[in-house]
């Protein structure tokens, strides 16, 4: 038997269980969650503003 239906099997957990952490931690901590939210909206904006200006902007 091959090793590939073990290691999808345990990917397929492992994000279920993510997922389950997560959801844990939005239901419990109501107010971390949604700080944490914002802080990575930030991040994920100001990422694509970078990569904006690389684009519009290259390198010297």
């Amino acid at each position: 038997m091959s090793k590939l239906p073990q290691s999808r099997a345990a990917r397929r957990f492992g994000l279920f269980l993510a997922a389950v952490l997560v959801l844990y931690a939005a239901v419990t901590y109501p107010a971390r969650s949604a700080e944490f939210t914002a802080l990575m909206f930030a991040a994920v904006a100001d990422a694509t503003e970078g990569v904006g200006e690389l684009v519009t902007d290259p390198l010297p």
